[in-house]
């Protein structure tokens, strides 16, 4: 199979434009990933269980953060 967006199960699809917040260039922000910008990245993914894996791991990392630290006083 020939990776691309397009055949990824983190690319949303609209009618004019293709959207990925998993794209490892895109930091937790949409990115656009319409052709001819649709080069399969490292999230690249066809299982259904993958989907948003990546934006789900930032976001427990950014909420779960100070839960291990040391209270700054």
């Amino acid at each position: 199979m020939n990776k691309s967006c397009g055949n990824c199960v983190n690319c949303e699809k609209g009618n004019d434009f293709w959207s990925c917040e998993n794209y490892d260039r895109g930091v937790g922000m949409p990115y656009n990933v319409t052709p001819p910008h649709d080069d399969a990245c490292s999230n690249w993914s066809a299982n259904p269980e993958d989907k948003d894996k990546a934006s789900d791991a930032l976001r427990y990392y950014v909420d779960h953060f100070w839960d291990d630290k040391e209270d700054y006083d």
